[in-house]
């Protein structure tokens, strides 16, 4: 966890300027999974072929149950939260592996991006 305690860092640094999604109190995080809330689908899809393209391995978040085929017709509750995540969150790469520099490129890559807040 001190790795990802140290990449999150890294991002915050150099992303001083978006907010950051706050974490609950008494939780602790282990920052699995680190990524940015972008203004709507088209950025997201924007952003996410920008960093693709650069060799920075970012996804889309994994579509709600209710949009994955073998659900399409089952019985569903109203999940705005969800859909509203699908439509405009991004992973952003933060394997252990990661270096600095390999951070540098991304933030440089988001810094003009339409980013509502971070999820660090």
């Amino acid at each position: 966890m001190r790795k990802r305690e140290t990449i999150s860092g890294w991002y915050r640094k150099r992303l001083k300027n978006f907010e950051v999604a706050p974490v609950g109190p008494g939780v602790q995080w282990n920052r699995w999974l680190m990524g940015v809330e972008t203004s709507g689908p088209k950025e997201k899809t924007r952003l996410l072929k920008e960093l693709n393209a650069a060799g920075c391995e970012s996804r889309a978040l994994w579509a709600p149950v209710p949009r994955q085929r073998p659900y399409l017709n089952s019985l569903r509750s109203p999940i705005p939260n969800a859909e509203r995540a699908y439509d405009t969150v991004i992973n952003i790469p933060s394997s252990t592996s990661l270096t600095e520099e390999q951070v540098d490129r991304v933030a440089r890559i988001l810094k003009p991006a339409e980013i509502r807040r971070l999820l660090l």
